[in-house]
């Protein structure tokens, strides 16, 4: 069932946070839409119906591969790591070339050595990984070769012209945030490495590539500006690099002496208050580094960013669901289930950035082509020569959302853009 807008039921349950087959009439259907509007939705509605068309239309793109490059050339890391590993089981167990090819065979072998491994699943191994080496061994084993299936012989036949098409199913409103993902294709989860074999088909006749947009911190940005946190509104409009301010205060060093280690600590840390972690999980994050810091986490961040904690709290504190910024009538709870205090902390600045995309997507001119949307990035097809235009247009078009949603949006370095293969 669809609504006269071409919302479906699993739509209109996640909106109204109700369990998956609770509508089952139209009747239902009309009554939920009701409800949505009725309990504080109603901007989510009117994006998502606005974005949905656009989504839709998604289903007839496709990323066009260099079949036979990537699988020969592009997996070989993966090829080379799955030998490595290989060895290291082969000497752990002292077993033949060909036996530790077969999971049963290494299982059988493990048994004699006292080593029990009840099941080969890769979520039991992951389960039980820090049992033993072997244990580990194998579920590296089972997760490269998942990879080589998935991204080789599970890929689209090539044509004539040695191209594979990846086309996605798209679904508009994936998870209870409002994110937009593909299945069928698993285009939120192709590996980075096979950006470098894409080839873009030409556009009359003049040779073409597709561009990545990226948002750039964005559910930084978007409680920096809901909580009025005045140094980080000051450092991102400024364009400072924050994580690394972070860094150097985190281990009391001049920010040109921080190393690109403690950064990525920086922002794990940081982003780990958004995410709901507290003060012992923010502990354990910094204590596992290795790095030695001079302060406490969660103090430095009460000392510089204490807006931003205010805000996190009042999400996490809520009686009712915070959708998008914004305080909803819904009871924080998907059917009978509560949300746990982390989600629902999230919760607020996930659909926030959903919402963003979504209403940028509806902002932007008819004629840029979309082929993909990865989570928060935005992959077009254009000639070389319109890249700046496109650029333009993107960020115009984050602009006008941030203003149609009411979003305090510091705009400086918003997008990243990355040309990807095919140039």
């Amino acid at each position: 069932m669809v609504t006269n807008d071409g919302l479906s039921v699993t739509t209109l349950e996640r909106m109204a946070f109700l369990g998956p087959g609770t509508i089952k009439t139209p009747e239902g259907l009309r009554n939920c839409e009701d409800y949505v509007q009725a309990m504080g939705m109603t901007t989510a509605l009117e994006v998502q119906k606005r974005v949905n068309p656009i989504i839709e239309s998604m289903n007839s793109t496709s990323l066009a591969l260099d079949y036979e490059s990537w699988t020969t050339s592009g997996i070989q890391p993966w090829i080379a790591k799955r030998e490595a590993i290989l060895d290291r089981i082969q000497n752990y167990l002292h077993i033949g070339t060909y036996s530790v090819q077969n999971d049963n065979q290494i299982v059988e072998r493990a048994r004699l050595k006292g080593i029990t491994i009840e099941s080969t699943s890769i979520r039991w191994l992951a389960k039980h990984r820090h049992d033993g080496p072997l244990i580990k061994l194998l579920l590296e084993k089972r997760n490269v070769e998942q990879l080589l299936k998935r991204f080789s012989t599970g890929l689209p036949s090539p044509d004539h012209s040695g191209v594979s098409l990846l086309t996605g199913k798209w679904d508009a409103y994936s998870s209870y945030s409002g994110r937009i993902s593909a299945s069928h294709m698993a285009m939120t989860a192709f590996p980075r490495a096979m950006r470098e074999y894409y080839v873009a088909p030409d556009i009359d006749g003049e040779k073409a590539v597709y561009v990545s947009f990226d948002e750039s911190q964005i559910e930084l940005r978007l409680l920096a500006g809901y909580a009025n946190c005045s140094k980080l509104l000051s450092q991102l409009l400024l364009g400072e690099d924050v994580h690394r301010y972070f860094a150097s205060k985190l281990f009391g060093i001049p920010e040109d002496e921080v190393s690109d280690q403690m950064r990525r600590l920086s922002k794990k840390l940081i982003y780990g208050t958004i995410y709901g972690a507290g003060a012992n999980r923010l502990h354990e994050i910094s204590f596992k580094s290795n790095l030695e810091v001079v302060s406490s986490p969660i103090e430095l961040v009460k000392q510089l960013y204490p807006e931003m904690l205010m805000a996190l709290r009042r999400f996490r504190r809520a009686n009712v669901v915070w959708y998008g910024l914004q305080p909803t009538r819904i009871p924080p709870k998907i059917g009978s289930t509560w949300i746990p205090l982390a989600t629902k902390q999230n919760l607020s600045l996930q659909s926030a950035s959903a919402m963003l995309l979504k209403q940028a997507l509806v902002r932007l001119p008819d004629d840029v082509r979309i082929v993909n949307i990865i989570h928060d990035e935005i992959i077009c097809w254009c000639k070389p020569s319109e890249i700046p235009l496109v650029l333009q247009q993107v960020c115009k078009a984050y602009e006008l959302a941030a203003t149609d949603l009411h979003y305090r949006l510091p705009l400086t370095n918003l997008i990243k853009l990355q040309i990807l293969g095919g140039n």
